[in-house]
Order: C-alpha cells, then structure tokens, then sequence
C-alpha cells in the first residue's frame, strides 16, 4: 500500500511539474537533481485546469555540486541553521513548528507554512524536491498555490543545501533513514 501510494505521489508530482513546464531528470553524477526547462511545452491534459498562478518563465538548469543534504557536516549545519533563521524562520517557526492549522488552506486558498520538525510533511517529499521548492518557489513547482517564495538570487545552492541539511539534522534518525529512502528511491537508486 505505501509503494503503490509514494509511486502515485511521484505521479503526481511529474505531472504537476510538466505543468509548470518543467522536466526533471533525476542524475546520479554526483549532483542528484538537475531541473532544466522543457523544449517543447506539454500539451494541457483535458481534465485539469491550468493554474492562473503558475509563473510564465522557466527557471535556469540547475545541477548544484554534489547535490547532497548533509545533515552531519556540523560546519554546513550551522550556517544552514543561521540562514534559517534568517530567512525561513519568520514563517516556519524558530524552532521548525510552522503556522498553526497548517494543513488547512486560508481563505485565500492558500495553505499556511508547514512544519519542517519531524511531525511535519517536509521529510515525505526527496531531497531534490525540498531542493527545488526552496530554490524556486512552491507554487512554480508543486503547482499549488503558496505563499512559499523561492530563494534563487537570495541564497546560492550551497546555502540551500545548508538550510536543508540543517532542518534534516533535526530528525529523530529512523525518520532521516526514511527520508534517505525517499530520496534515493527517487533517484531511481
């Protein structure tokens, strides 16, 4: 049952990023996720509705070196927990607990900030994904309407990988196993 439901979560998230005209291919060169725009955008499907929030542009390609979320780089942690602090805690919370009702959309449709401490769903989605979210917004790539902007051009892809190693470094270790699993299991390792 878990298989079947991670193999309709990845689903839905290729076909949400083709949406957003973009395709992803998953490397192993060292780098993991490299994200590049479409050549030729794919067509809408019949029984959607295109977003009147998705961006027009598509976001450079990008293959950060040695994409890796490196939750025991003790150096790397620490300035991923001070650009946390700097520019994700205002929404997510100091200590990771995000907004209250964070599951339930606001009356602008719009889904409150999630928690990113282990009772929350960042640990469900692969390393690549968080990536991506962070680097270009969550609606660009999730195609759901967010108040999650993207932080390319506000922090480098070192930086990103900081802040992400330093939420990662938070979790209890069976759930860093289980999000290791998710990560690789999405890079087809």
């Amino acid at each position: 049952m878990r298989r079947r439901f991670l193999s309709i979560a990845v689903s839905v998230f290729a076909v949400a990023l083709l949406a957003a005209g973009l395709a992803v291919s998953f490397l192993e060169e060292g780098a993991g996720y490299k994200i590049t725009p479409e050549v030729t955008p794919a067509p809408p499907r019949a029984d959607t509705q295109p977003n009147a929030e998705a961006p027009r542009t598509m976001p450079p390609a990008v293959t950060p070196a040695r994409f890796k979320l490196r939750p025991d780089d003790a150096t790397l942690v620490a300035a991923g927990k001070r650009n946390y602090a700097t520019h994700c805690a205002s929404c997510h919370g100091v200590n990771l607990e995000g907004q209250p009702n964070w599951q339930e959309r606001g009356a602008d449709g719009k889904l409150p900030a999630p928690p990113h401490d282990a009772s929350g769903h960042t640990w469900h989605h692969p390393g690549g994904m968080l990536f991506a979210i962070t680097k270009f917004g969550s609606t660009r790539i999730t195609g759901q309407p967010s108040e999650m902007p993207g932080f390319s051009g506000v922090m480098s892809d070192e930086e990103i990988i900081g802040v992400l190693s330093y939420i990662k470094s938070t979790w209890p270790p069976e759930i860093r196993e289980r999000h290791d699993k998710i990560t690789n299991k999405g890079r087809g390792q």
